[in-house]
């Protein structure tokens, strides 16, 4: 008879430090330099993971966050955790320390930060010399994540001579029966 049927899920993840030093005036976007560290700690069952990111940008900012996951594992052979919490856990944690990061430095008034994805597997292989074995364990979906609705960041400058522009807009917003239909049904007084 089989034993238990080996899972993994992520509990709860969460920015557990952040930091950011400005160096200079905002600007245009820079080349930034990554550092990745990362931490396993918590009991047999329930480990957790510390994704360290340190960002320096040509001298103009540093940013450091620890962005950490709690999971939960079951029936997980001891030879599947270095690949599961060193490689495939990261990897789930990145995308939202990444937007973390990139909100950040953007919110600071710098240009775009745009971290591209990671490949953990690589980053193991080149510290370690081989990769662990891979197992039969996939993580279950995180429980529900948030997002936000229509939160869209508006660029907004005086502009010169803005008559051409706001007739355009006008027109466009005359036109746009479904945009009013909706605004009076959810009572939106912003149209």
């Amino acid at each position: 008879m089989p034993g238990p049927q080996a899972s993994a899920a992520l509990i709860r993840h969460f920015a557990e430090a952040l930091s950011f030093t400005a160096k200079g005036a905002p600007g245009p976007a820079d080349d930034a330099a990554v550092t990745v560290d990362l931490k396993t700690a918590g009991v047999e069952g329930r480990p957790e993971l510390r994704l360290r990111l340190k960002i320096e940008a040509a001298g103009r900012y540093a940013l450091d966050l620890i962005y950490c996951g709690a999971f939960e594992l079951s029936a997980v052979p001891a030879g599947a955790l270095p690949r599961l919490l060193l490689i495939d856990a990261t990897a789930l944690l990145f995308p939202f320390a990444r937007q973390l990061a990139a909100d950040a430095v953007r919110d600071a008034g710098f240009g775009t930060l745009a971290l591209e994805t990671i490949d953990f597997a690589g980053l193991y292989e080149s510290r370690n010399g081989t990769l662990p074995p891979a197992a039969d364990v996939r993580f279950a979906a995180p429980p529900g994540l948030t997002r936000q609705l229509f939160a869209s960041p508006l660029y907004h400058a005086p502009l010169g001579a803005a008559l051409a522009l706001e007739k355009a807009c006008l027109a466009l917003a005359a036109s746009d029966l479904a945009g009013q239909e909706w605004a009076r049904a959810n009572v939106y007084g912003g149209y």
